[in-house]
């Protein structure tokens, strides 16, 4: 199937479900499917990132990060920054 027409497809859902379908792909799948048009990039918002946050690493992680002094680790502006940190990380691991 064409890669355009696919992408078509995708865009005519509505927003409900191409939520629910994000949820089911990985972080790096969601970072690429936000770039491809304004629609996605306003649907997949830092609400969305930080619910991913959530469940790929659970509230206790995120509290005992949000504790780090500031001199071991810089907080990012956002929730998509900070999963983007932590996947770069896990790449050179």
């Amino acid at each position: 199937m064409n890669h355009y027409f696919f992408f078509m497809l995708l865009t005519q859902l509505c927003d409900d479900v191409l939520r629910l379908l994000a949820h089911h792909i990985d972080v790096c799948s969601a970072f690429q499917l936000r770039s491809t048009c304004r629609l996605l990039h306003s649907l997949l918002n830092d609400d969305f990132f930080e619910w991913v946050a959530h469940c790929l690493y659970g509230a206790q992680f995120w509290e005992r990060a949000r504790n780090r002094t500031r001199v071991l680790s810089r907080p990012l502006r956002s929730w998509r920054a900070e999963l983007r940190r932590l996947e770069l990380f896990q790449e050179a691991c």
